[in-house]
């Protein structure tokens, strides 16, 4: 049963499936038609290459040892019959083996150099223009007044846009007695805050923006009474703002007053530094961050919830006191000196007084004196806690002292009844003082006081005047002697 076998070799047909050969590599890039070489290496197959070039060069110039040479006259042998390399070739191998040995390195160094060379490359395509690095602060300079230029034709160009839009506007205000009326009635703040802004647009070009047959006294009038509702301030003393800053800047100032002030602290340099106050300070979540014109100031940014400014075991300690930031700058005017002797009439709660201790380094004497004796309470705490020891604490009235002025005012009176003169502060921050307020002219040299507002610099309002005595005598006037008799 079955099929007959045939046990001849049957004859091959072909390599098979799994004997098949291997086709040819398909490469991903392109080779050039001279060369062969691809287009573009990678930085690893540049080294290698780099490498093998080196290598067949040392191949090249040096023999390997066990091949015999036949002798000409000219070449030495040496006793191997192998031959004998002048030190020149020698020195020429070995430095040839080194360059084959580094050769990773400094292509690494070199492909390290990339972004460096293509920054060189943008520098020289930009100083293509055949300018030379001396001449860069001229051009600097010619640059900085074209955009200065561009810049003032903008704000022309936006003015000029303004007092077209504005002429184009008739804004109506009311009178007062159509305001007064108005006030009857429960009161729209946002529309008494629009009608201030209305009025203050009008006052700011009144010949051009006004309505005919309306005085300015009549706009004011208004403005004033629409301040005073919505502000709460009452007509007397917004006149006198009003006399000082204008209507623009009047309401920037009343506006800063509805925010509060950012905290700030001051650091007390008999203990601690304020680098080192600062980073105990932030290891409590505590955010602060430094007052640029102050050395010893910091602002509080933010305070975690249950953590108090005034019970930190820094301040227990005395390394820092809460003052507000325009108290320093009396004391930075003031600049006392190490031993000297300072007057503080009001000293209370101590902010100043502990600043003038800490700059003259607890010598000399400090007599701080207030007249409220419960505040006194709070001056002993922070000098004992802070480690005040140069200063006597009185309580009494002030005039009993010799007088301290304040404000424009009371220092002409300084400069005309006393034998003194007004000094610069030294003090970047605050504006002049008045030489003219409305009827009253005061002394030129009132420019050299300081004016702190809290719509220019976000502080609490601060006066700073800084007086020289120039002798114990007083000086004599007419006034003075009419007073006498």
């Amino acid at each position: 049963m079955g099929r007959a076998g045939n046990f001849q070799e049957k004859p091959k047909k072909g390599p098979g499936r799994k004997a098949r050969k291997q086709q040819a590599p398909v490469f991903s890039f392109k080779l050039n038609e001279d060369g062969g070489e691809p287009k573009k290496l990678s930085r690893r197959q540049k080294q290698r290459a780099k490498k093998r070039e080196l290598k067949s060069q040392t191949k090249e110039k040096r023999p390997s040892k066990k091949q015999k040479v036949t002798p000409h006259e000219d070449d030495e042998l040496d006793s191997q019959g192998e031959e004998q390399f002048s030190p020149d070739e020698i020195a020429e191998l070995e430095q040839n083996e080194q360059k084959a040995k580094f050769a990773l390195f400094e292509e690494s160094s070199d492909e390290d150099q990339d972004e460096e060379d293509r920054g060189e490359n943008d520098e020289e395509e930009e100083d293509d223009s055949g300018v030379d690095d001396d001449d860069d602060y001229g051009d600097l300079e010619a640059a900085s007044k074209k955009l200065e230029k561009k810049k003032k034709a903008e704000m022309a160009d936006a003015d000029a846009y303004m007092e077209e839009s504005a002429a184009k506007i008739n804004l109506h205000i009311p009178t007062l007695a159509e305001v007064q009326k108005e006030l009857e009635q429960p009161v729209d703040m946002a529309n008494i805050n629009s009608r201030i802004k209305d009025t203050a647009f009008v006052l700011a070009d009144f010949n051009k923006r006004r309505e005919e047959g309306r005085s300015r006294s009549d706009y004011l009038a208004v403005f004033l009474q629409d301040l005073s509702t919505y502000y709460s301030y009452n007509k007397f003393l917004m006149e006198k703002l009003l006399d000082m800053f204008g209507p623009t800047e009047l309401i920037e100032f009343l506006e800063a007053n509805e925010l509060p002030r950012p905290v700030t602290i001051r650091t007390n340099t008999l203990k601690t530094r304020r680098k080192i106050l600062a980073t105990s300070l932030i290891a409590r979540g505590i955010d602060v961050d430094t007052i640029s014109w102050s050395k010893v100031g910091l602002v509080v940014m933010r305070t975690p919830g249950n953590v108090t400014l005034g019970a930190t075991p820094e301040y227990l300690a005395g390394h820092y006191i809460l003052q507000g930031a325009s108290s320093f700058l009396p004391v930075m005017a003031l600049a006392p000196k190490e031993g000297e002797k300072v007057l503080d009439v009001c000293a209370a709660p101590g902010g100043k007084s502990t600043h003038i201790a800490a700059i003259m380094r607890n010598t000399g004497m400090i007599v701080c004196n207030d007249l409220n004796r419960e505040r006194v309470k709070a001056l002993v705490g922070n000098f004992h806690r802070m480690g005040i020891t140069n200063a006597v604490i009185t309580s009494q009235d002030g005039r009993t002292f010799p007088k301290v002025e304040e404000n424009e005012a009371v220092i002409e009176y300084a400069l005309k009844k006393r034998n003194v003169k007004l000094v610069p502060t030294g003090l970047d921050v605050g504006k002049p003082g008045f030489v003219k307020y409305r009827e009253s002219r005061f002394n030129p040299s009132m420019e050299l006081c300081k004016r702190v507002y809290p719509h220019t610099y976000n502080m609490d309002g601060f006066f700073i005047a800084k007086l020289k005595k120039m002798s114990e005598m007083e000086t004599k006037s007419n006034d003075h002697d009419e007073e006498e008799g």
